[in-house]
């Protein structure tokens, strides 16, 4: 909401919204299709330099206590570790990543993490309609042709999923 631009009505944005029957509903399609092993444990990577600790452990009782799925913190002393192990698909599950904005626009948060081949897409995520829109983004010269660009983006990303955003500091 810092941002120029912000918009709280992006088309798919209804999937923010907590619902632990919703969760567990779409959980079980997913373990239908690949089951998750019952005695398998999700762990959450996070640095313990950055004081990370406590909201890892209530993001991994969220998934132990709606999801029925084991979750634990895999603390690492520095960020540098677990961005090797990202970098080289090494991570063994699921991990913190933080961003702050060169710029004060929202294409700084899309672009660079998610566009195809961008520097700091390290899980490969690609999809040529945001891509194409990051293009139309870069080449506009008007911010409401911006502003409706970065819409559309961040309604393919609440669409496909590819990160969880969990919150902003302002």
């Amino acid at each position: 909401p810092a941002i120029d631009g912000y918009n709280e009505n992006v088309a798919g944005s209804e999937v923010l919204k907590f619902d632990a029957a919703k969760a567990k509903e779409l959980w079980a399609k997913a373990d239908a299709i690949s089951p998750w092993p019952a005695d398998k444990t999700l762990q959450l990577a996070y640095n313990t330099d950055g004081g990370n600790k406590e909201w890892i452990d209530a993001v991994a009782n969220y998934f132990k206590n709606n999801l029925g799925i084991k979750a634990e913190g895999q603390p690492f002393a520095k960020f540098a570790e677990i961005l090797k192990l990202r970098t080289a698909k090494e991570l063994p599950g699921l991990t913190r990543a933080g961003w702050q904005a060169d710029y004060p626009s929202l294409y700084n948060f899309l672009g660079p993490l998610l566009k195809t081949d961008a520097s700091a897409n390290y899980e490969g995520y690609s999809n040529p309609e945001f891509d194409s829109l990051a293009k139309t983004y870069l080449a506009a010269s008007e911010l409401a042709a911006q502003r409706k660009a970065t819409k559309r983006m961040a309604g393919i990303l609440l669409r496909d999923t590819p990160v969880v955003t969990n919150y902003f500091i302002n």
